[in-house]
């Protein structure tokens, strides 16, 4: 799945388009390097970062602001999906696509056509060697699966 990446910083603004893999080498950079995230319900991720730089004799603080946008936005998860990218990510570095298209390597696999879903809608990721990762999208899915957002709308009486 594509995702928009909009970087704000040093006073300008580029707009690119990331791969879901690359989406996720960037959000595992910014958590190593301890920067500020956050996620919306719109599945949007902002990954803010402050560094301090060398300005002369003085320190300027410095912010750079990373924006992930899903295009297009992913539906919302079944009960099935949630529960087979629960069992990739307890599974780790043992999920891996086999031969025929099943995700493999945990108790309970992944039948092919689920596997295929995972994979075109970006909530499953795969790197060249088979290993299966939870993608970007996969992740927000899951939290908001979690953590569902009820709206509601107060009307005036009349």
């Amino acid at each position: 799945m594509p995702y928009t990446m909009t970087r704000i910083g040093d006073g300008t603004e580029t707009v690119s388009t990331v791969t879901d893999t690359q989406a996720l080498r960037i959000l595992r950079r910014a958590l190593r390097l301890h920067a500020a995230v956050a996620a919306d319900k719109h599945h949007t991720v902002a990954i803010t970062r402050t560094r301090l730089v060398l300005d002369g004799d003085d320190t300027a603080e410095r912010r750079t602001v990373f924006t992930l946008r899903p295009v297009p936005r992913p539906p919302r998860l079944t009960r099935t999906q949630y529960e087979d990218l629960t069992r990739i990510r307890q599974a780790g570095s043992r999920a891996r696509v086999l031969a025929d298209g099943r995700i493999g390597g945990m108790f309970c696999q992944v039948p092919p056509a689920a596997a295929a879903r995972l994979f075109n809608r970006g909530l499953a990721v795969a790197d060249g060697g088979g290993h299966v990762a939870i993608g970007i999208a996969g992740l927000l899915a899951v939290a908001a699966y979690q953590h569902p957002v009820w709206e509601v709308v107060i009307r005036p009486s009349e």
